[in-house]
């Protein structure tokens, strides 16, 4: 089902910027060392365009191959931030939110539930009679986004150690129109599996399908452009782990669910 459905069905909800994608688009994916490379970060389903800015306070690790980004402001619906091209390679940009929380009343947190494919989730709640409880969540969202800076290498396969991350099992410099583009899910640095996935382009999003038991997807790549990548992952809240870095009332509220959220951009050539 297409975002736009999704955001239709959700318009309601007090809170409703939780339940956005985070994600990273840069104002060009080719660079060279010892360029400055201007990068938004955006909040929102729609893409390419950003719906919202992100809460700048709350995000971290906004880094390009190790080096900080500096200067992240405010501008219109998004949020920008620069930073130098030190290195030759396939770089990884990335950016993360430190946790947030979101009460939904119970109609609304299925709905969401059924549209990210949280069947397990779903099937908890009926399983323990909570179909008529508020969803009470603390999320947390992962960005990442693919830069070529000369010469294609294997760069894009290592992991930043995010809790959940996407990873490309081939380079999508070297990916063209018509090629099947092979990703793998990680949790806690090990394979996904059954997290339903969805995939963008500039003129259409969709859900690919689910994560196979070895945390594997297969995307058709139907045209050139910018591309994003999305899943999210959701489990009991452990109430005894100390969240340190969050937002206040992530930290004062008790949450009976924790998600992470994946996101992957990259272009897409020819």
């Amino acid at each position: 089902m297409k975002r736009s459905i999704y955001l239709a069905l959700l318009l309601a909800a007090s809170a409703i910027l939780a339940a956005h994608d985070l994600y990273l688009m840069p104002d060009v994916f080719s660079v060279k060392p010892g360029q400055r490379l201007i990068f938004g970060i955006h909040d929102g389903d729609a893409f390419p365009q950003s719906e919202e800015s992100p809460i700048i306070s709350r995000l971290r690790d906004t880094k390009l191959a190790g080096v900080p980004a500096t200067n992240i402001r405010g501008q219109k619906n998004r949020a920008v931030g620069e930073v130098a091209v030190k290195t030759a390679g396939t770089l990884i940009l990335t950016t993360a939110t430190i946790p947030g929380f979101i009460e939904l009343e119970a109609s609304k947190f299925e709905t969401y539930l059924t549209l990210e494919g949280l069947d397990q989730v779903l099937r908890y709640r009926r399983e323990h009679n909570e179909t008529k409880k508020p969803g009470r969540e603390r999320y947390s969202k992962f960005a990442k986004s693919i830069i070529q800076s000369g010469a294609p290498d294997d760069g894009y396969r290592k992991p930043v150690g995010f809790p959940i991350e996407i990873i490309p099992e081939r380079n999508p410099a070297t990916v063209r129109v018509g090629d099947i583009l092979s990703v793998q899910v990680l949790r806690d640095g090990k394979p996904a599996f059954q997290l339903s996935f969805e995939a963008s382009n500039e003129t259409e999003t969709r859900v690919i399908g689910r994560l196979d038991s070895s945390g594997r997807i297969s995307i058709p790549i139907t045209r050139a452009g910018r591309w994003r990548l999305h899943t999210v992952a959701m489990r009991r809240a452990d109430q005894t782990k100390a969240i340190g870095d969050a937002s206040p009332e992530a930290k004062a509220q008790a949450a009976d669910w924790e998600s992470v959220w994946a996101s992957l951009t990259f272009e897409i050539r020819q």
